[in-house]
């Protein structure tokens, strides 16, 4: 009897240090959990959903969106071969409610270049900052007009893409590094674009 007595206590004891911490993270401010979320692979902030019901929707407040290849390949593993990845990329992106001043897309499978057209005039309205393109497909991407209308970008990263900017586009007056494995089509016109 003295024993059982004894483990409730300390069952009781563990227990209330558990849901002390819990609720320690659980009243952390909206800006210190999502600065911890965009440190985590994106399946993983998305699935702290869980958690508990006030966790449930912290996942939409993610401002740095990275789709590599660890993403793709537990999209892989998860859905199956055959799925809709840009769909699945859509609805996430369609749940963000605050800023996105990250994306990255590593393009390994075969994406819609009609879906990541519609991704880069959302990022276009999310204030984006950082953008990072990387297309490993052997035609190269063409780059929708959105994309120059991004002002506030300061770090521009694109692989194996068509870059027309039109004829009005003097640069991006915010950015710091520019990094361009691109194509540009013939006639393009630079103007001022790299001074």
């Amino acid at each position: 009897m003295d024993y059982e007595c004894q483990f409730a206590n300390r069952y009781g004891y563990l227990f209330h240090r558990f849901m002390y911490k819990i609720s320690i993270i659980t009243n952390m401010p909206d800006n210190v959990v999502t600065n911890i979320l965009d440190r985590l692979p994106l399946q993983h902030a998305v699935r702290t959903s869980i958690l508990s019901r006030s966790w449930r929707f912290k996942w939409t407040m993610l401002s740095q969106l990275v789709f590599d290849k660890m993403f793709f390949k537990y999209l892989r593993k998860s859905k199956g071969k055959n799925n809709n990845h840009g769909g699945v990329i859509s609805r996430l992106l369609l749940h963000l409610s605050g800023a996105i001043t990250k994306f990255v897309l590593c393009i390994n499978d075969v994406l819609d270049a009609e879906d990541i057209n519609h991704w880069i005039l959302f990022l276009s309205r999310k204030g984006i900052k950082d953008l990072t393109i990387r297309n490993r497909d052997e035609t190269p991407l063409m780059l929708p007009t959105h994309l120059f209308s991004c002002l506030v970008l300061k770090h521009v990263h694109l692989f194996n893409c068509c870059f027309n900017p039109p004829p009005s586009f003097h640069g991006f007056p915010n950015l710091l590094s520019f990094d361009l494995g691109v194509d540009f089509e013939e006639n393009v016109q630079l103007g001022e674009f790299f001074y």
